[in-house]
Protein backbone atom coordinates (compact mmCIF):
# COMPACT_ATOMS: atom_id res chain seq x y z
CA UNK A 1 0.00 0.00 0.00
CA UNK A 2 2.82 2.05 1.14
CA UNK A 3 4.43 2.10 -2.11
CA UNK A 4 1.03 2.62 -4.37
CA UNK A 5 0.75 5.59 -2.76
CA UNK A 6 4.82 6.28 -3.79
CA UNK A 7 4.56 5.95 -7.18
CA UNK A 8 1.31 7.76 -7.10
CA UNK A 9 2.66 10.57 -5.82
CA UNK A 10 5.33 10.45 -8.19
CA UNK A 11 2.79 10.20 -11.30
CA UNK A 12 1.62 13.21 -9.57
CA UNK A 13 4.43 15.19 -9.62
CA UNK A 14 5.05 14.21 -12.98
CA UNK A 15 1.87 15.39 -14.18
CA UNK A 16 2.12 18.88 -12.75
CA UNK A 17 5.77 19.04 -13.91
CA UNK A 18 4.16 18.48 -17.81
CA UNK A 19 1.19 20.63 -16.85
CA UNK A 20 3.53 23.56 -15.46
CA UNK A 21 6.17 22.90 -18.65
CA UNK A 22 2.97 23.43 -20.53
CA UNK A 23 1.73 26.46 -19.03
CA UNK A 24 5.15 28.00 -19.78
CA UNK A 25 5.68 26.82 -23.30
CA UNK A 26 2.23 27.76 -24.66
CA UNK A 27 0.48 30.26 -22.23
CA UNK A 28 3.30 33.02 -21.14
CA UNK A 29 3.93 35.23 -23.28
CA UNK A 30 6.21 34.60 -25.73
CA UNK A 31 9.51 36.32 -27.90
CA UNK A 32 9.55 36.44 -31.45
CA UNK A 33 10.28 32.97 -32.77
CA UNK A 34 14.16 31.77 -32.86
CA UNK A 35 15.10 29.94 -36.08
CA UNK A 36 18.16 28.37 -37.60
CA UNK A 37 16.99 30.84 -40.39
CA UNK A 38 17.65 28.49 -43.03
CA UNK A 39 16.11 29.76 -45.65
CA UNK A 40 19.19 32.29 -45.88
CA UNK A 41 21.39 29.45 -46.62
CA UNK A 42 19.11 27.89 -49.15
CA UNK A 43 19.69 28.03 -52.85
CA UNK A 44 16.57 27.21 -55.18
CA UNK A 45 17.57 28.09 -58.85
CA UNK A 46 15.62 30.21 -60.73
CA UNK A 47 15.20 28.14 -63.83
CA UNK A 48 14.15 24.88 -63.02
CA UNK A 49 13.94 22.61 -65.88
CA UNK A 50 11.68 24.27 -68.35
CA UNK A 51 10.06 26.48 -65.55
CA UNK A 52 11.42 30.05 -65.18
CA UNK A 53 10.88 31.35 -62.10
CA UNK A 54 10.39 35.17 -60.71
CA UNK A 55 10.49 36.09 -56.99
CA UNK A 56 7.57 37.50 -55.36
CA UNK A 57 7.37 40.22 -52.22
CA UNK A 58 5.54 38.95 -49.68
CA UNK A 59 3.32 41.71 -47.80
CA UNK A 60 3.73 39.79 -44.55
CA UNK A 61 5.24 42.33 -42.11
CA UNK A 62 7.02 39.60 -40.10
CA UNK A 63 8.51 42.48 -37.42
CA UNK A 64 4.44 42.60 -36.79
CA UNK A 65 3.39 40.40 -33.05
CA UNK A 66 0.89 38.65 -35.12
CA UNK A 67 3.76 37.19 -36.77
CA UNK A 68 5.86 36.38 -33.99
CA UNK A 69 5.99 32.52 -35.50
CA UNK A 70 6.97 33.09 -38.23
CA UNK A 71 11.10 33.83 -39.20
CA UNK A 72 10.79 34.35 -42.96
CA UNK A 73 9.09 33.56 -46.16
CA UNK A 74 10.09 32.88 -49.53
CA UNK A 75 7.63 33.10 -52.43
CA UNK A 76 8.37 32.66 -56.56
CA UNK A 77 5.99 32.30 -59.19
CA UNK A 78 7.12 29.42 -61.50
CA UNK A 79 5.94 29.43 -65.15
CA UNK A 80 6.54 26.98 -68.02
CA UNK A 81 5.85 27.37 -71.42
CA UNK A 82 2.93 25.43 -71.98
CA UNK A 83 1.24 28.01 -69.51
CA UNK A 84 0.86 26.30 -66.61
CA UNK A 85 2.10 28.79 -63.42
CA UNK A 86 3.15 27.79 -59.84
CA UNK A 87 3.62 29.64 -56.53
CA UNK A 88 6.16 28.15 -54.76
CA UNK A 89 5.92 28.75 -51.26
CA UNK A 90 8.22 28.28 -48.16
CA UNK A 91 7.53 29.31 -45.03
CA UNK A 92 10.07 29.05 -41.91
CA UNK A 93 8.15 28.76 -38.95
CA UNK A 94 7.84 27.74 -35.13
CA UNK A 95 3.88 27.09 -35.12
CA UNK A 96 2.06 25.62 -38.67
CA UNK A 97 -1.62 26.02 -39.10
CA UNK A 98 -2.97 23.59 -41.16
CA UNK A 99 -3.48 25.63 -44.55
CA UNK A 100 -7.06 24.26 -44.88
CA UNK A 101 -7.99 26.54 -41.91
CA UNK A 102 -6.02 29.85 -43.51
CA UNK A 103 -7.62 29.11 -46.77
CA UNK A 104 -11.36 29.10 -44.97
CA UNK A 105 -10.52 31.76 -42.80
CA UNK A 106 -9.28 33.89 -46.04
CA UNK A 107 -12.60 33.35 -47.53
CA UNK A 108 -11.57 29.83 -50.13
CA UNK A 109 -14.00 27.12 -50.18
CA UNK A 110 -11.61 24.11 -49.43
CA UNK A 111 -12.56 20.84 -51.42
CA UNK A 112 -10.41 17.83 -50.23
CA UNK A 113 -8.51 15.93 -53.70
CA UNK A 114 -6.96 12.90 -53.69
CA UNK A 115 -3.37 12.88 -52.05
CA UNK A 116 -0.41 13.25 -54.61
CA UNK A 117 2.68 11.31 -55.05
CA UNK A 118 6.02 13.23 -56.05
CA UNK A 119 9.49 11.94 -56.95
CA UNK A 120 12.62 13.10 -55.43
CA UNK A 121 15.25 13.15 -57.71
CA UNK A 122 18.78 12.99 -55.93
CA UNK A 123 21.05 15.82 -56.93
CA UNK A 124 22.37 16.07 -61.06
CA UNK A 125 19.67 12.62 -61.84
CA UNK A 126 17.49 13.29 -64.72
CA UNK A 127 14.16 14.06 -63.34
CA UNK A 128 12.58 10.50 -64.57
CA UNK A 129 16.06 8.86 -62.59
CA UNK A 130 15.13 4.89 -61.32
CA UNK A 131 17.39 6.14 -58.38
CA UNK A 132 14.94 8.78 -57.44
CA UNK A 133 16.30 9.99 -53.67
CA UNK A 134 12.80 8.98 -52.11
CA UNK A 135 9.32 10.19 -52.46
CA UNK A 136 6.34 11.72 -50.55
CA UNK A 137 2.98 11.72 -50.65
CA UNK A 138 1.16 15.07 -49.98
CA UNK A 139 -2.28 16.21 -48.98
CA UNK A 140 -3.81 18.11 -51.76
CA UNK A 141 -6.59 20.17 -51.68
CA UNK A 142 -8.34 22.45 -54.01
CA UNK A 143 -9.04 26.19 -53.20
CA UNK A 144 -11.93 28.23 -54.83
CA UNK A 145 -13.58 31.59 -54.84
CA UNK A 146 -15.83 33.00 -57.53
CA UNK A 147 -12.78 34.17 -59.26
CA UNK A 148 -10.36 31.90 -58.72
CA UNK A 149 -9.13 28.12 -58.17
CA UNK A 150 -6.02 27.09 -57.43
CA UNK A 151 -5.17 23.04 -56.28
CA UNK A 152 -2.72 23.21 -53.69
CA UNK A 153 -0.44 20.13 -51.93
CA UNK A 154 2.02 20.85 -49.17
CA UNK A 155 4.35 19.47 -46.57
CA UNK A 156 5.90 20.35 -43.57
CA UNK A 157 9.71 19.07 -42.17
CA UNK A 158 11.58 19.78 -39.38
CA UNK A 159 15.42 19.44 -39.00
CA UNK A 160 15.38 17.51 -42.67
CA UNK A 161 12.47 15.00 -41.80
CA UNK A 162 8.86 15.10 -43.05
CA UNK A 163 6.50 15.16 -40.03
CA UNK A 164 2.28 14.48 -39.93
CA UNK A 165 0.64 17.43 -37.79
CA UNK A 166 0.56 15.33 -34.50
CA UNK A 167 4.37 14.92 -35.08
CA UNK A 168 4.79 19.10 -35.75
CA UNK A 169 2.81 19.81 -32.39
CA UNK A 170 4.59 17.24 -30.05
CA UNK A 171 8.30 18.55 -31.79
CA UNK A 172 6.97 21.96 -31.39
CA UNK A 173 5.89 21.56 -27.66
CA UNK A 174 9.27 19.66 -27.06
CA UNK A 175 11.86 22.31 -28.69
CA UNK A 176 9.24 25.58 -27.04
CA UNK A 177 9.93 23.29 -23.69
CA UNK A 178 13.90 23.59 -23.57
CA UNK A 179 14.13 26.50 -26.02
CA UNK A 180 15.96 24.86 -28.44
CA UNK A 181 15.96 26.13 -32.51
CA UNK A 182 14.85 24.21 -35.04
CA UNK A 183 14.83 24.56 -38.91
CA UNK A 184 10.89 24.13 -39.57
CA UNK A 185 9.96 24.33 -42.57
CA UNK A 186 6.31 24.51 -44.42
CA UNK A 187 6.42 23.68 -48.09
CA UNK A 188 3.26 24.83 -50.49
CA UNK A 189 2.90 24.90 -53.56
CA UNK A 190 -0.40 26.37 -55.50
CA UNK A 191 -1.33 26.20 -59.33
CA UNK A 192 -4.47 28.04 -60.59
CA UNK A 193 -6.37 24.76 -62.60
CA UNK A 194 -9.91 24.28 -62.64
CA UNK A 195 -11.37 21.22 -61.65
CA UNK A 196 -11.64 20.20 -65.50
CA UNK A 197 -7.22 21.15 -65.72
CA UNK A 198 -6.83 19.08 -62.52
CA UNK A 199 -4.88 15.70 -63.84
CA UNK A 200 -2.77 18.06 -66.22
CA UNK A 201 -1.85 20.14 -63.03
CA UNK A 202 -0.85 17.46 -61.14
CA UNK A 203 1.16 16.38 -63.36
CA UNK A 204 3.28 19.64 -64.32
CA UNK A 205 3.03 19.28 -59.97
CA UNK A 206 5.20 16.11 -60.10
CA UNK A 207 7.38 17.56 -62.72
CA UNK A 208 8.60 20.52 -61.42
CA UNK A 209 8.99 18.77 -57.36
CA UNK A 210 11.44 15.73 -59.71
CA UNK A 211 13.25 18.34 -61.73
CA UNK A 212 13.74 20.70 -58.57
CA UNK A 213 14.81 18.52 -56.19
CA UNK A 214 17.06 16.98 -59.08
CA UNK A 215 19.06 20.73 -59.31
CA UNK A 216 19.44 21.31 -55.60
CA UNK A 217 21.91 20.69 -53.57
CA UNK A 218 21.70 17.43 -50.96
CA UNK A 219 21.57 19.51 -47.76
CA UNK A 220 18.79 21.73 -49.19
CA UNK A 221 16.80 18.51 -51.07
CA UNK A 222 16.64 17.20 -47.16
CA UNK A 223 15.76 20.53 -45.61
CA UNK A 224 12.63 21.26 -48.10
CA UNK A 225 11.43 18.15 -49.06
CA UNK A 226 12.38 15.85 -46.18
CA UNK A 227 13.41 12.46 -45.42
Amino acid sequence: MAQNKLLDAKAVRLLLFVAIAALVAFVLPKPKYQSLDVLKDITVPMQVGSWSGKDIKTDVQLMDAGYNFINSLFLREYRHPNGQILYLYLLDAGNFHNPKVCLTGAGFTIKEMEDIGLKVVAQGAPAGAADAAGSLVAPTVMMSKPDSQFLVTYWITINGRRVDWAEQKIKEFFFSLVGAKKAGLMVRIDTPATEELVPAAREGLKDFVATLSAALADKDRRLIFGR
